[in-house]
Formats: C-alpha cells, structure tokens, sequence
C-alpha cells in the first residue's frame, strides 16, 4: 500500500512521561476511505497515541504523519480536515445545543444553520436542539461531541470512546452514522474503544494496542481467523474432556470452565472432537459451534504481549 493510499502513518511514535511509556514505539498505517479502530483496555494507550495524531501533545520520538504531513510541523494546516472528539466533549453549559454548534462553527469562519441542524440530527438530537446543555445526559453530551466532530464535514473523523454513556438505542445511531460515513461519503473514520464488540461491528481494519505498544493489526475478518473454529462443549466433567479435547487432531487451544470447555480447531473438526469425547465415555451435553471474537484474540495477544514484556525487563 503506497502512502498516497494511507490518511494516517507512524512509525517508532513514542510518548514517554518521566520513565512511563503511555505509548511506544508505534506502527500504524490506516487507509484511506475505512473504519479503523484503536481497541485496547483502558490504560493501554489510545488516548495518548489520539492526541499525538493530532499534535495536542508532542512524541518522545517518531513522527505521525496525517495526509503524508508531518502533524507536528503542519498541524495548523492539516487540522481543518480533520474531525475529533477527545476525551468526552465540553461546551458552555448555558447555551442550547445549536448554539454551541453555531458558535464552534462561527470561530472556523462560519457554518450555515442548515448544516448545524443536518449535525443534530444525524445523532439524534434535532428535536433537542433548542435545550440548555447543561440539562444533557452524559449520553446527549457524547452525541453532541460527535456533531461537533462532523460540523465542518472533515475528510478524517477521530472519535475517542464515541459510545461511552451511551444507552442502546444511541449506540445503534453511532454504529449506523459511523459506516455511512465511510461507505456513503467516503470518509477516514478513526475509533478508540475499549469496548471489543464494538470495534468488531463498526470497523473494518484494526490495531490491538496494550501498554502503549501494538499487538496485532489488520482487516478484522483476517484477525478472526476464519478458519479456525471455536465450540462450547457443555459436560459434567471439563477437567477430564480437556484432556481429552487436547489429542485430538487439529485442536489449538482448549480452555476448562465450570459447565464444560471452550475449543478452538480447525474448522472441519469439530466431529472429531465430539466422536473422542463420546469414545471416552463423556456426557456431551451439547456442543455448539461459534465464531471467534475480538475479545478473545485480545487476551490472547495481551497476554502474550505481557509476558514478552515481563521477559524483557527480567
């Protein structure tokens, strides 16, 4: 992928606070016309490497390069196209909705009302334009950091935990909004969360990042691995359908919890392992078949991800 394809590209991006790493040594390409997420646990570095990309705070070393410009030498120039909420959006408390809106958009030169009230309504809050802010649920005050994020129709969108406080409803809204954004205006939409299924049903592309370094990245459906198969094999006795589980053929993993095992094989042998544990006169109670999840994945790489780093510092 040549770097007139990729929005965003760091390489060895480090921010350093006394001997902390919040971030370290990062990688990222995100293409353009996509939605990449930035998933991590909390603590794990997404909001420091957000305000890097966008020149709020200054690396301890490496570059970030937005749009092929270097953020820290143009970031006057190149913030204009880009969109963000960081860190939970702020407005004056005694204004309404629109007005907050219209006065962001008045310090950027001017926005027409049309566009403010197309922002509004495009996470829901059109018919509460004309309330206080300060009456807003922290939901509502999330959504109208997402307007604000889009008011000045950006070419790259940066949201940091967008559907935090949200309730159900409102999530749907920002999942919808998010991939009419890349699919419909062809917009660069980036999304750090820590919430894994989110990131799993929102975004295209992803980088795993835990203490401040990435873990695995790429296409979402590549990480999931499609061709590996996990079950759910509910037994009265895990321990010893564990140990069966793990001679079988084609079984990568095994994990023991209290109503039975969670396993992951190969996709074609799933019968096999239900035909061993039947031979060894098991109770298979039931065993169900599913797809493997980004939260899985993660405490895998994390895990492995800790124990390297525990190595390193030994």
């Amino acid at each position: 992928m040549g770097d007139g394809d990729l929005v965003i590209r760091t390489r060895g991006l480090t921010k350093a606070y006394g001997a902390r790493f919040a971030v370290r040594g990062l990688d990222l390409e995100v293409p353009r016309g996509c939605a990449f997420g930035l998933l991590g646990q909390n603590g794990a570095g997404k909001t420091t490497t957000i305000r890097l990309l966008l020149g709020l705070v200054r690396p301890t070393a490496g570059d970030a390069l937005i749009f092929g410009r270097s953020i820290a030498e143009e970031r006057l120039a190149l913030l204009p196209r880009i969109g963000c909420m960081v860190e939970g959006p702020a407005f004056y408390p005694y204004l309404s909705a629109r007005r907050n809106l219209s006065w962001l958009g008045d310090i950027a030169g001017g926005v027409a009302a049309a566009r403010v009230d197309e922002c509004l309504a495009r996470v829901g809050l059109l018919d509460r334009g004309d309330d206080l802010y300060r009456g807003f649920s922290t939901g509502m005050r999330q959504r109208l950091g997402i307007a604000a994020a889009l008011l000045l129709d950006p070419e790259l969108v940066i949201l940091d935990e967008p559907v935090s406080g949200l309730d159900p409803p409102a999530v749907l809204v920002v999942r919808r909004l998010i991939r009419d954004l890349v699919e419909r205006e062809g917009k660069t939409v980036v999304v750090s969360s820590h919430l894994l299924h989110e990131v799993e049903v929102s975004c295209d592309r992803v980088a795993v990042i835990d203490q401040g370094r990435v873990v695995a990245a790429g296409e979402v459906k590549a990480l999931l691995d499609p061709d590996q198969a996990w079950v759910d094999v509910s037994t009265p006795d895990p321990g010893r359908a564990a140990e069966v589980a793990r001679g079988v053929e084609g079984v990568r993993s095994v994990e023991a919890r209290p109503d039975g095992i969670a396993v992951g094989l190969e996709a074609q042998q799933a019968a096999a392992l239900n035909r061993r544990l039947v031979e060894a006169g098991l109770e298979v109670r039931a065993l169900v078949p599913r797809k493997r999840s980004l939260e899985e994945l993660f405490h895998e790489l994390a895990g492995t991800a800790r124990v390297e780093a525990a190595e390193l510092r030994s």
